[in-house]
């Protein structure tokens, strides 16, 4: 029986704190030989590409094995207009909350060739090739801009963002990383050949109950120094308004739905544009839900996202668990 071929996968990211958990996910998942990074793009988003590059760096030193993985600099700005923040970035100063670490890698792949001449080249070397999004969407957006073929060649896309019910969490309507550049998710909504896979806003902060108890007693209480980090990091935000009961997470949730698909209990095909010019409502995705989309004959209503609707939250902190675990 012939074996299924390893699926190579480049990250894009904007280092944040869910970011950091995220990719040692995948770094944990493509040391086991069950991905292959083959690249991580930075995005301005949760922090600076600057900022990015630096906790990139951080989160890399507990992987010297992987220093080989090539770095590319993205965009500092959306398409069209630079976001600006309103109030504290809820990441702080830096995507890591601003704690002190001592933790930094040198990284040697760091490209100057951008993110997106990068995602286009890497799409021409490499097979089997998934893409998956933490950030603003500025870099793939570019990329398919650049070269009208580049989605073609992705055998498939991955991303946090959007929202399903019109729930914000960076504006009233709209969530952090459609808001933070609306227009390059309005190009990549336009212009993927096939579905995105998406885990919209509303799962994150609503919908999967991970308790915090969990997340602080048997997830953070793994004794490694990776997990350590992470809790360092995360650990301002417990007295914030947003942990209560439950744990919020983001991209990990997303990396966890491409690690191990059996963790989504219903999913289902629409068509969604994003909002550009709404006083209230820009940067908020809009879905057809009148109609049937994944089933329409109509070009211009054809599924281009395929939202998560529910997940086992058991499953998902399997996944997580065993990604640090590594008795």
């Amino acid at each position: 029986m012939a074996t299924e071929k390893v699926r190579n996968v480049i990250i894009d990211t904007d280092p944040g704190i869910d970011d950091a958990m995220g990719i040692m996910m995948a770094l944990e998942a493509h040391q086991r030989r069950q991905i292959n990074i083959v690249a991580f793009t930075l995005a301005r988003g949760n922090c600076s590409v600057e900022h990015g590059i630096k906790n990139i760096s951080a989160i890399l030193s507990f992987y010297p094995q992987c220093l080989e993985i090539p770095v590319y600099y993205g965009s500092e700005e959306g398409m069209i207009k630079e976001y600006i923040w309103t109030g504290q970035k809820f990441h702080g100063v830096d995507g890591f909350n601003g704690v002190f670490h001592d933790r930094k890698a040198d990284i040697n792949l760091v490209h100057d060739e951008s993110a997106a001449l990068g995602l286009v080249n890497l799409s021409k070397k490499y097979e089997n090739l998934f893409v998956v999004c933490f950030a603003p969407l500025t870099n793939i957006a570019l990329a398919m801009k650049v070269d009208p073929k580049f989605a073609h060649r992705i055998k498939g896309f991955y991303a946090m963002g959007g929202n399903f019910n019109a729930i914000g969490n960076a504006s009233i309507s709209g969530e952090f990383n459609f808001l933070a550049d609306p227009e390059a998710a309005y190009v990549v909504l336009k212009k993927t050949p096939s579905p995105i896979v998406l885990v919209p806003w509303e799962i994150c902060g609503f919908d999967i109950k991970i308790p915090m108890t969990w997340r602080t007693n048997v997830l953070g209480k793994i004794n490694s120094d990776k997990v350590r980090f992470l809790n360092s990091i995360e650990a301002p935000w417990y007295n914030g308004p947003l942990y209560k009961e439950d744990w919020v997470a983001c991209d990990q949730i997303i990396m966890a739905v491409f690690l191990d698909e059996s963790c989504v209990t219903s999913r289902k095909k629409y068509w969604a544009t994003v909002e550009l010019t709404g006083e209230h409502t820009r940067g908020q995705m809009v879905i057809e839900k009148r109609i049937d989309c994944s089933e329409s004959g109509s070009k211009e209503l054809r599924a281009n996202v395929d939202i998560i609707r529910t997940l086992e939250s058991s499953k998902v902190q399997t996944i997580l668990f065993t990604s640090f675990d590594n008795k």
